[in-house]
């Protein structure tokens, strides 16, 4: 199921309780140990050799699940941030650390530790999703709503998707005011 999910280019991992609904729906006409098999067949068959999504696919997914009306000043604004993120990733993750730290100066081990949204691009593309909204006017309200259904969606913390938000927000002031 996981599998599938990757190639249907959705973020979200399909939890345990979703693969019983779906052998609910299948009328248990598959055991969770022949859907085990069938993904462990398709990957020795491709050699284990999957994409991973990328940030901005994660974006797109983001954008076409948010209960909210999206329009095409979203989708372009998070394609704006997404190739922004790409740009400033060692300097976004690096201000993140300095947040976390105390501007501490760390190991790369410990660069990991403490960052572990370094390598999470789902909660990088939701907050991604979360500073578009903000750049394009939304309400309080609307971002509070969205930050809790993202936050929700990815399985982080609001606070995790805000402090990605406010990075990316004061690189970009950063870099329009010319410092």
């Amino acid at each position: 199921m996981l599998l599938l999910s990757k190639y249907a280019q959705q973020s979200v991992d399909i939890k345990f309780k979703d693969i019983e609904a779906i052998l609910q729906r299948t009328g248990h006409m598959y055991t969770k140990k022949n859907i085990r098999y069938s993904e462990t067949e398709v990957l020795r068959i491709v050699g284990f050799k999957l994409n991973e999504p990328s940030i901005f696919m994660l974006v797109e997914y983001f954008i076409d699940v948010i209960p909210f009306i999206t329009t095409d000043s979203l989708y372009s604004t998070c394609l704006l941030l997404t190739d922004f993120v790409y740009i400033y990733h060692q300097e976004l993750y690096d201000r993140l650390q300095n947040q976390k730290t105390g501007y501490k100066i760390c190991t790369y081990s410990e660069k990991l530790e403490l960052l572990d949204v370094e390598y999470d691009k789902t909660t990088t593309a939701a907050a991604v999703v979360v500073t578009a909204f903000y750049i394009l006017n939304s309400t309080d309200k609307t971002n509070e709503e969205l930050c809790l259904y993202l936050s929700t969606l990815c399985d982080k913390s609001i606070d995790d998707l805000l402090t990605i938000s406010t990075v990316l927000i004061s690189i970009i002031n950063s870099i329009s005011s010319g410092s």
